[in-house]
């Protein structure tokens, strides 16, 4: 008996000590997965006690009855929280990025369906902060600007196949005016 009972009671401990160790899932957010159009979108959706406030100046992004939705200043469903994914028909990536609380966040990217680069964006708090980048059909680079708090802020570079074809700067949102060369052949008069 005593033969029987040993391992029996180390097969019983190792099982118990195992069960422990296993990480606990986070509550705090659901994962979705739905097909839509023959594209699938993967998301994790906000599933905490404390409310969101939204505010009237944002996009919101959020689920309910199987669609992505997004509304300005408000919500009427689980907001979007956490990695998203979007995949084409093909499954080749569409889209990814992060959600916090129903607010775009962190670096944004966007595929055609041949997995060229579309769009590359940062984002802050719901609005396009920091660099952007945008290309043509077949992935090559044809603008790179600066954002700040959702506005063109800083250099705004155009390209070509030959190589840069324009910089212009903003600030604020507002184009800052070219200044003219100076002269040197025209003397003030006095």
């Amino acid at each position: 008996m005593k033969k029987i009972l040993v391992p029996v009671i180390i097969c019983i401990s190792a099982l118990l000590n195992q069960s422990q160790a296993q990480q606990v899932p986070d509550i705090k957010t659901n994962h979705i997965t739905i097909r839509r159009n023959d594209t699938v979108y993967t998301f994790y959706t906000y599933n905490r006690s404390k409310k969101i406030v939204p505010k009237r100046d944002k996009y919101y992004y959020w689920y309910k009855t199987q669609q992505i939705i997004y509304t300005h200043g408000g919500y009427s469903g689980q907001v979007l929280d956490g990695d998203y994914t979007e995949f084409y028909p093909n499954k080749n990536l569409k889209a990814k990025g992060s959600f916090k609380k129903g607010l775009k966040t962190g670096i944004w990217h966007s595929w055609n369906p041949n997995g060229e680069f579309i769009q590359i964006t940062t984002w802050k708090s719901g609005e396009k902060n920091g660099e952007s980048f945008e290309y043509d059909s077949t992935g090559h680079l044809t603008s790179k600007s600066m954002y700040s708090n959702g506005q063109l802020h800083g250099p705004s570079t155009t390209y070509s196949s030959k190589g840069v074809e324009k910089t212009i700067i903003y600030k604020n949102g507002q184009l800052v005016p070219e200044k003219a060369p100076k002269d040197s052949s025209v003397k003030k008069i006095q």
